[in-house]
């Protein structure tokens, strides 16, 4: 499939999606959560094999950092069109400690994501250093960038952004109530040192949980954003909080009326300091991937009812 072709069924999709977004269900026990297999951590795997694999292991579609060069482009719209996979960008370059640098990659590469015609463009946005108005002014800048692309952006909650932390989150959606956000909790639970069982932190949950468009299925803990294995019987609670708070997000999109709800099992690798390593031999305690399969599997018969 070219990439006109590509480009018109995926921007058929997207209209179909914002529609339903308008419309309230009737039905929303029966809306299905779609699934989205990340590239990070598969990076060794070719483009082909990786779209084999992540159809074959059941996933709806990929998240993923959109390449920059044509030729790469024009691989990747061939291979999801092909595979009948759909995706989800991510903005993650822009990493300049400089403010105004940082934001000319913001804008930069939210124009390279958008070249997918994604669902929606997921972005790290802001610095946690920088001052309430220096990170507001990103968020200003991606509303007008949605309406300049057509794609929705939604800014994931993650250490090292503006979103680090529940407080100024929290200050973040009461300045811009349409606010949309990624959910990966587990960063709150690595910064707060808690699974955000206090009463304050349970205030900024609900606060937060109607603008999480999009959930990051991790599990973190107090000292970290990401248990080892979440299928251990030890990391029970953590788990357990963590499904606590994917259930209430997932509630409201559908009380929202949106004809899918999306999540992306997202546990990380190894290689980026996620997936904890032995000593000396650095293998890794756990597989990723099958990790993030699991997660996927057991989400599924949550939420799906199969």
């Amino acid at each position: 499939m070219n990439r006109s072709n590509f480009l018109k069924t995926t921007s058929l999709g997207l209209a179909a999606l914002t529609a339903s977004e308008a419309t309230a269900s009737t039905q929303s026990a029966t809306q299905n959560v779609l699934f989205f297999c990340p590239r990070w951590g598969s990076e060794a795997l070719s483009p082909p094999d990786f779209c084999r694999k992540v159809k074959d292991a059941g996933y709806d579609g990929v998240e993923m950092v959109f390449p920059e060069e044509v030729k790469d482009q024009s691989l990747w719209y061939s291979l999801l069109a092909d595979h009948g996979l759909q995706v989800i960008t991510l903005q993650v370059q822009a990493g300049a400690d400089d403010v105004d640098e940082n934001f000319r990659q913001f804008e930069k590469y939210l124009r390279v994501a958008a070249q997918a015609k994604p669902l929606f463009i997921n972005s790290h946005t802001g610095k946690d250093f920088y001052s309430f108005e220096e990170n507001s002014r990103f968020i200003r800048r991606g509303f007008e960038m949605e309406k300049e692309l057509g794609v929705p952006i939604y800014h994931e909650i993650h250490r090292g952004k503006f979103s680090f932390h529940s407080s100024p989150t929290v200050q973040m959606v009461a300045a811009f109530p349409d606010l949309k956000l990624v959910a990966d909790l587990s960063h709150w639970c690595c910064v707060s040192e808690s699974l955000l069982g206090e009463k304050q932190q349970k205030a900024r949950l609900e606060t937060v949980f109607p603008r999480c468009y999009h959930v990051h299925a991790r599990v973190g803990f107090p000292e970290g954003p990401q248990v080892n294995d979440p299928r251990a019987p030890e990391w029970k609670s953590a788990l357990d909080a963590h499904l606590g708070w994917w259930d209430r997000i997932v509630a409201l999109r559908r009380a929202a009326g949106v004809a899918n709800v999306t999540i992306s099992p997202e546990f990380g690798p190894a290689a980026s300091g996620y997936l904890p390593t032995l000593p000396y031999t650095q293998q890794p305690v756990a597989d990723q991937w099958a990790i993030n399969k699991y997660m996927m599997d057991l989400l599924r018969k949550r939420y799906n009812l199969v």
